[in-house]
């Protein structure tokens, strides 16, 4: 009714099915497996307002006569620490406490964006760093419109539709459980585990030291395969390598189990599997 009256909101708390923004979701999950990291001094701005308030305040704005031909600010901002102690809240999880010197990962963020799908970009540490607030004085003042879904709330709901989706999604799929171990030769004592693993509802992928028995091995049982260099006598240089690798495999197979036998593959996959973030480690 008013086409010359302008509502704007800062980013949109999405709390409705399916229409939550990605770089949310992904802000939420790094926090939630304890991957999130604070960057750069204290008091960096999270501009986010919940959808329902945008909502109404277009509505307000079409039909309040004093709105004709003005333009207004929604927000409901709060520090990067009070959002990521909201999803804490949310998620039952313990905040994170690593904070990063804004310069260094600037610098690491420009050479990280050219890696295939990397989550660091000048980009993203940008929005972490940003002191850049907007205020919302005059849609209070003028219209008398008021937040009435602070963010904390939208958190909640939307922390508890993410719960609910990974839980459906968990019900319709296999159970993933990676198996890691030392040497190959271990696979010698898997005689007819993986087909009583798969009835009972696993989906299985095998970790251990490159050799052709492992190779031999997933064919055989026709499941994945991956080959992590490890030793078994302690060799700290090779074992920190081994553990580097073993913990980016994990975050991309994204297994809900992890099962470590032999103990270098128990010592490095307990560690790889807990930095990784995986639910459950045996």
């Amino acid at each position: 009714r008013r086409a010359n009256t302008t509502a704007a909101g800062t980013r949109q708390l999405m709390a409705r099915k399916g229409r939550s923004r990605r770089s949310l979701r992904a802000w939420i999950d790094a926090v939630r497996r304890g991957r999130f990291f604070f960057v750069g001094p204290s008091g960096a701005s999270a501009n986010y307002v919940h959808v329902d308030d945008v909502v109404r305040a277009m509505r307000t704005a079409a039909v309040h006569p004093a709105a004709r031909g003005r333009t207004y600010i929604v927000a409901d901002g709060r520090t990067v620490e009070q959002f990521v102690e909201g999803i804490c809240a949310a998620s039952q999880c313990r905040p994170p406490r690593l904070r990063v010197p804004a310069t260094m990962l600037g610098l690491v963020a420009r050479v990280a964006q050219f890696l295939p799908r990397s989550p660091l970009t000048p980009a993203r540490v940008a929005a972490l760093t940003t002191r850049v607030t907007y205020a919302a004085d005059r849609i209070r003042r003028e219209l008398g419109l008021e937040i009435l879904t602070p963010v904390e709330v939208g958190l909640r709901s939307l922390v508890a539709r993410i719960v609910a989706e990974e839980r459906e999604s968990a019900a319709a799929r296999p159970i993933r459980l990676a198996h890691v171990m030392t040497s190959p030769m271990s696979l010698l004592f898997f005689g007819g585990q993986v087909g009583h693993l798969r009835r009972s509802g696993f989906d299985v992928t095998m970790i251990s030291a490159p050799g052709d028995m492992l190779d031999e091995f997933g064919r055989r049982e026709s499941l994945p395969t991956h080959a992590v260099p490890m030793v078994r006598p302690i060799a700290p240089g090779s074992d920190l390598v081994s553990l580097l690798r073993l913990r980016s495999l994990l975050r991309r197979l994204r297994p809900d189990v992890v099962h470590c036998r032999t103990p270098k593959a128990g010592l490095l996959g307990t560690i790889a599997a807990g930095a990784a973030g995986v639910p459950v480690v045996f």
